[in-house]
């Protein structure tokens, strides 16, 4: 949503998105007449961003995007456990510690921690083309070339951001 439409307050948008705010916001207010003239009308707005402060303020008054829910990355260590056991459910694995890579993946996001299966697969196919399964090597080749894309400062930020506004989730 920040891409398509960005924020007219900050003056950092564009003629261009300016015209596509009018028309998103024309668009909402007239699918919120039609569901409250027609109970059958069943209609849900989804959107997403990842830079909420950039997101023009319009499109969060009653109306429009009335629900807001933030959904943070995978904090510790048995949410990160969770989502690679999830990913390598389908995976030949031998001998993987899920365990450990949890523990070792801090900051990742869900994201991260899906380029670090796709990364430790080709690692094992560089090796030998004709692998049959992935091993603990593979994931910490692979997690030596790769970096969180969170910060800690970062995650702070949107813990604040949380905070301040009306955010369920």
């Amino acid at each position: 949503m920040d891409a398509l439409v960005g924020c007219r307050q900050r003056g950092s948008s564009s003629d261009v998105q300016s015209r596509i705010l009018a028309v998103l916001l024309t668009a909402l207010d007239g699918i919120s007449r039609q569901i409250d003239g027609a109970p059958e009308g069943n209609v849900l707005v989804v959107a997403a961003t990842n830079r909420p402060d950039v997101i023009d303020e319009a499109l969060m008054r009653p109306g429009r995007f009335d629900k807001l829910i933030h959904v943070p990355p995978p904090l510790n260590r048995k949410d990160r456990l969770e989502i690679l056991q999830k990913l390598t459910e389908k995976m030949p694995l031998k001998e993987v510690n899920l365990e450990v890579l949890a523990e070792s993946t801090g900051n990742f996001s869900g994201a991260d921690l899906k380029s670090l299966c796709r990364e430790a697969a080709l690692q094992r196919l560089t090796v030998d083309i004709s692998a049959e399964f992935l091993t603990q090597e593979d994931f910490l080749k692979a997690l030596d070339e790769m970096r969180p894309s969170l910060t800690d400062a970062q995650i702070a930020w949107y813990r604040d951001f949380e905070g301040k506004t009306q955010i369920n989730g």
